[in-house]
């Protein structure tokens, strides 16, 4: 039988090991400067399901002023869910 239980290093928890492998492609990207709003809309995504607010605010501000039309769809669902993390503060 396989087992599906992530391994940790000792003393970190494996909460904290999911969120590390989450976020580090979008971290690694940012990193390297990529100016791609789709990026930027996944970043903030991924930072709210965090509860990471200030920097999902952050993320799905830059996705929309580096181009405000960047998807048909995920366009407006950042517009909506900045305007309900701007209500947040």
């Amino acid at each position: 039988m396989i087992s599906t239980r992530m391994t940790c290093s000792p003393g970190r928890s494996t909460r904290t090991a999911a969120r590390a492998r989450r976020r580090s492609p979008v971290a690694e990207a940012l990193r390297l400067g990529t100016l791609d709003a789709r990026l930027f809309f996944h970043a903030g995504m991924i930072h709210r399901a965090l509860g990471e607010h200030d920097r999902a605010r952050e993320a799905l501000s830059r996705a929309l002023a580096l181009n405000p039309r960047f998807h048909l769809l995920h366009a407006q669902v950042a517009t909506s869910v900045l305007a309900e993390l701007q209500a947040r503060r």
